[in-house]
């Protein structure tokens, strides 16, 4: 038994396949004798929400349909109602003291995580997207 050699390691993500600028930073990378791994972490599913809940149903089947419908009651009775809501930027910005809020009970908030919505420098960040 011998130990293997000490080498360096960079990680990035979970990042978008389809990310063009991890894609540059991969190729020069590779340019430069590194290798990269890639791993599938989870799939992205993204949905037009502008016509609300009503817009969505002739895309889904009956049963999906049901199946939200059942984790939503389900959800409801074991951590309290919930409620769909849309927001758009440019509008208001109360949201971001709602999502500050929401964020200030989460593990992240309490294990010292990196924080996305608390404090003025994240609050501006959010405010000129």
């Amino acid at each position: 038994w011998h130990a293997a050699r000490p080498v360096a390691v960079l990680r990035f993500g979970p990042v978008s396949s389809r990310d063009v600028a991890l894609h540059s930073v991969l190729r020069e990378l590779s340019r430069q004798g590194w290798r990269a791994l890639c791993r599938e972490t989870g799939a992205v599913f993204e949905l037009d929400l502008s016509q609300g809940m009503e817009g969505l149903k002739p895309k889904f089947s009956n049963s999906l349909i049901k199946n939200i419908e059942y984790s939503r009651r389900r959800l409801g009775k074991t951590v309290g109602e919930l409620s769909v809501e849309r927001h758009v930027m440019g509008r208001s910005l109360d949201i971001l003291d709602t999502l500050a809020g929401i964020e200030s009970q989460s593990w992240l908030a309490k294990k010292g995580g990196e924080l996305k919505f608390i404090g003025p420098a994240n609050q501006r960040f959010w405010a000129l997207m």
